[in-house]
């Protein structure tokens, strides 16, 4: 079939797919939610001890409204979550607003802990008995969840194809998917979904709930989404919040790490904060030639380890750092011990040393790149040639260019080699430790950071390194100490840990 083939299928299956969501009886999750309003109003008001006691229950909130396994289940972290409000109620004295919003959302955890299904769960799985276990699938919010919903599933006798709304495009789609929580907990992708007859969104009314516009190509141009359709008794539990997930709080908890963790000095670099899965955080560097390892799971059960920029890498990537020391500082040390690459530092660290000698003659970064290019560099970026983490320039004419401002004229092409040499160590030595992480990644064939979002890997020769689901980047950058570069540290924030 021809791409316009294929695109007219498309346009033509979107336009006839029924869209509609199916509102649960609340119940508890009402009292829940209207003690989570509750107390953001008294936080609001000025009452700050409340703000651990909100999020708490937000947490509570988002994962009954996104799951249908019980809310004892292990894997959802309920139980944890009334124990740390109960120990919040100890505190407090009684009679007090605090005391009694606290309570109450104690209280309607306890009853949700108390039921072996919930009714968004009850609603779910008759939805999908509607369908033939071949024809189709549930849709989860987020990756966690899928491996312990699949079992929860089949033991009810219920077998269904499970995924997350991140990996349906690597998935084939039967002809009704059923996803669970509001229509705007998914990509557009999802409901879009132009391979898919019937998608069908279970909820609790909690919170606004606006229908997406839109198609197939998104709201600026394309084939317009077909109108909701909604189904279901259940009246909106009046609450005057908005349905926030916990990850809407990313923003702030990176801020929160950036007060706390950047530092201001001579050996600062510009760098940018990644949020990842398990509670961990990393500074990487944004300027040029630096990188990170990235895992590429578009077959899951081959997952394929490339380089990647912070540029390139973004919600839900994948990345692999070292627990101890930067992963870059690993790739020289193998470069240098086992391809030859330390017979040629030496000229590297000249080239670098007289670099910056000649950018401080000359009065500075913007005018020594101005008498590059006068000596016929088109792309200068001297403040990453000058990088002890950089090798050497990409373009051949740039780098002979640089060769004549610093001095160095005669000896560009032996230092041109030299600089060449350490490259080709440096990726001979990347593709080795990749070959490595891969052949460790594949001995479960990924499941596990799939499903978890991290896996700590003990690679013999590499040391321990440690693979992140990446959850928030920080959309600024900041100076930071060089030497925190690329090492993961425990951030000690709640918020992505749904």
């Amino acid at each position: 079939m021809t791409a316009f083939a294929e695109t007219a299928a498309a346009y033509e299956t979107a336009a006839t797919a029924t869209v509609y969501s199916v509102s649960s009886e609340a119940g508890p999750m009402a009292l829940l939610s209207q003690a989570h309003t509750r107390l953001r109003n008294l936080v609001s008001n000025g009452d700050d001890d409340l703000a651990p006691v909100a999020e708490i229950v937000r947490y509570a909130r988002y994962r009954l409204a996104t799951n249908v396994l019980p809310p004892a289940h292990d894997s959802m972290g309920i139980k944890a979550l009334a124990d740390e409000l109960s120990d919040y109620l100890e505190q407090m004295d009684g009679g007090t607003p605090a005391h009694g919003t606290t309570y109450a959302a104690f209280a309607a955890l306890a009853d949700l802990l108390g039921r072996e299904i919930t009714s968004l769960a009850m609603d779910t799985i008759e939805l999908l008995g509607m369908a033939m276990p071949e024809d189709r699938m549930l849709v989860l919010a987020h990756r966690q969840h899928v491996s312990a919903t699949s079992d929860y599933l089949g033991e009810r006798g219920m077998p269904t194809a499970v995924t997350c709304s991140s990996e349906l495009r690597l998935t084939h789609q039967p002809s009704v998917v059923v996803c669970v929580g509001p229509h705007q907990f998914f990509p557009a992708a999802v409901w879009a979904a132009a391979r898919t007859d019937t998608i069908c969104f279970v909820q609790y009314p909690l919170g606004r709930s606006v229908a997406p516009t839109g198609g197939l190509f998104g709201p600026a141009g394309g084939l317009q989404t077909p109108k909701f359709r909604s189904s279901g008794a259940t009246t909106p539990v009046e609450d005057s919040s908005d349905f926030v997930t916990p990850y809407e709080g990313l923003l702030a908890a990176g801020d929160r790490v950036v007060a706390r963790r950047h530092h201001l000095g001579a050996d600062t670099v510009d760098a940018q904060l990644l949020l990842l899965e398990g509670g961990y955080a990393v500074w990487t560097e944004v300027t040029d030639g630096s990188w990170m390892w990235s895992v590429d799971f578009t077959e899951p059960s081959l997952p394929v380890i490339t380089p990647a920029t912070v540029v390139s890498v973004s919600i839900g990537s994948h990345v692999i750092f070292r627990d101890q020391g930067a992963t870059r500082d690993l790739v020289r040390a193998i470069a240098d011990s086992r391809h030859g690459a330390a017979r040629y530092r030496e000229v590297q660290r000249k080239w670098k040393e007289n670099l910056r000698s000649a950018i401080v003659r000359a009065g500075g970064y913007g005018a020594a790149a101005h008498e590059i290019r006068l000596l016929g560099a088109t792309v200068v970026n001297l403040r990453s040639w000058t990088n002890d983490r950089s090798i050497r320039p990409h373009s051949r004419t740039g780098f002979a260019a640089t060769c004549r401002f610093v001095g160095l004229d005669s000896e560009s092409d032996e230092i041109w080699g030299a600089l060449t040499a350490i490259k080709k160590a440096h990726l001979k030595a990347g593709q080795s430790i990749r070959k490595l992480l891969e052949q460790a990644l594949i001995a479960d064939g990924g499941q596990k950071l799939l499903a978890d979002g991290y896996q700590h890997l003990e690679v013999e020769g590499l040391g321990r390194l440690s693979a992140y689901r990446v959850v928030h980047k920080h959309p600024e950058h900041h100076l930071v100490n060089a030497d925190v570069i690329d090492e993961p540290f425990v951030a000690e924030e709640r918020g992505w840990q749904g």
